[in-house]
């Protein structure tokens, strides 16, 4: 009777942890619909920022071939600023994080969630490290720009601190340099820069495909809707 008492009693005691292990899992999910969410919106607009940046590269490619400059430098200079703006997409990683303090998704016990879960964050890896390149990149762009356009008219188009918008220019300020090097060397900075963020919009594609089909599994293996 004794042993049978010890024995019930470890039933009940593995069952109720059972139960909040359950109840913590399916918290966790909640929390992780929430981030996926957040994170479609923050695939959107980095891509549309992505997607903006490459057409003023094409603008600004298009431009440098004419040669123009004494009609067209202030389109150029308008160009050349805007594509120094950064359009980045930064996961949001509180679920993943609390995750990995409390064990990792070993407290996952659905396979399908955790295979899931874990192609979605190969993904955001590859887009991190896209992100890092072009960071690198843009400092090539920037050594690059240096060489033919003049600081003090930078100086005028700097963003206010309440709009983040460059002010345009209305006219057409001579450049440094017009040497024809260094306007390639340019244009190809700017090809390379271009050539990432082509590729970070496919990968935001399929991010936000992989968020979309995680959402619905998550939701219907722990019955969220």
């Amino acid at each position: 009777m004794l042993f049978l008492a010890v024995f019930c009693s470890f039933l009940a005691e593995y069952q109720l942890e059972q139960t909040i292990e359950q109840h913590r899992e399916k918290d966790y999910m909640k929390s992780m619909v929430r981030d996926l969410w957040a994170d479609v919106r923050g695939i959107d607009e980095a891509t549309k920022g992505k997607e903006e940046k490459i057409d003023l590269a094409d603008s600004l490619l298009n431009l440098l071939e004419k040669k123009d400059f004494k009609n067209t430098s202030g389109s150029i200079y308008n160009i050349v600023g805007l594509l120094s703006l950064r359009s980045y997409f930064n996961p949001n990683d509180g679920t993943v994080q609390q995750l990995k303090n409390a064990g990792g998704l070993r407290l996952i016990k659905k396979v399908n969630v955790v295979d899931s879960i874990e192609h979605y964050w190969n993904l955001i890896r590859d887009l991190l490290r896209l992100q890092d390149l072009e960071e690198s990149q843009l400092v090539e762009y920037h050594r690059e720009i240096s060489k033919i356009f003049s600081a003090q008219v930078f100086n005028q188009m700097l963003p206010s601190k309440q709009t983040m918008e460059i002010n345009k220019l209305d006219m057409n300020p001579k450049f440094m340099s017009e040497d024809d090097q260094r306007i390639n060397d340019l244009a190809m900075k700017i090809v390379i820069t271009k050539g990432n963020r082509l590729y970070q919009v496919e990968t935001l594609n399929e991010l936000k495909q992989s968020a979309e089909i995680l959402i619905v599994l998550i939701e219907k293996e722990y019955h969220l809707q």
